[in-house]
C-alpha cells in the first residue's frame, strides 16, 4: 500500500496535469481573444519579438506538459 506522502504527490501531479490540459484546451478554444493582446505586448521589445514566435504553440505546450504530468502520476 502506498504511503500517504506518495498518495499526496500522485494527487498533486494528477491535479496539475488535468489543470494544464484544461487550460490548454481553453486557450485553444479562445485563442482569438488572448493571442492578439499577447502578440501586441510582445512586439514592443526585441526579446518579445523572439518570444512571439512561440505564442501560437503555448496551448499545445500546456497540453503536452499536462499529459506528461498525468503519465508521471501513474508511475
Amino acid at each position: 500500500m502506498p504511503s500517504r506522502q506518495a498518495h499526496g504527490a500522485r494527487f498533486v501531479l494528477t491535479t496539475a496535469g488535468a489543470l494544464a490540459v484544461v487550460v490548454g484546451l481553453v486557450a485553444i478554444a479562445f485563442g482569438s481573444i488572448w493571442a492578439s493582446g499577447t502578440l501586441e505586448l510582445f512586439s514592443r521589445s526585441s526579446i518579445g519579438r523572439a518570444l512571439e514566435l512561440f505564442v501560437p504553440f503555448l496551448p499545445i505546450f500546456l497540453i503536452t506538459f499536462g499529459a506528461f504530468l498525468l503519465v508521471k502520476s501513474r508511475e
